[in-house]
């Protein structure tokens, strides 16, 4: 799995920073793929802190592995990730 930052756009940074976690079948840039039509630019510009949680596809030695241990082995830790984001980026 790939977890991506998307830093903001705009000069107030909102406090909570969403985290965006795709569809085990979907991929993440299907929210960032045309200039100007883009969901997570709409969210940059407002000033949000976006992580995506991207699952890349498996590899064929995990092809036997039920969700419950590709979940909970799986790293990065998105919610420790937006958690350690430093409060002097954030507006109040």
């Amino acid at each position: 799995m790939n977890l991506y930052h998307y830093r903001p756009l705009a000069d107030e940074i909102y406090r909570v920073p969403i985290l965006i976690v795709m569809a085990t079948t979907n991929r993440g840039y299907i929210l960032d793929m045309v200039p100007g039509q883009s969901f997570i630019e709409f969210l940059l510009k407002r000033g949000y802190d976006v992580y995506m949680l991207d699952w890349s596809a498996p590899k064929p030695e995990e092809k036997s592995l039920a969700w419950r241990t590709t979940s909970s082995t799986s790293s990065p830790n998105p919610s420790a990730a937006c958690r350690r984001i430093p409060a002097s980026r954030m507006s109040p």
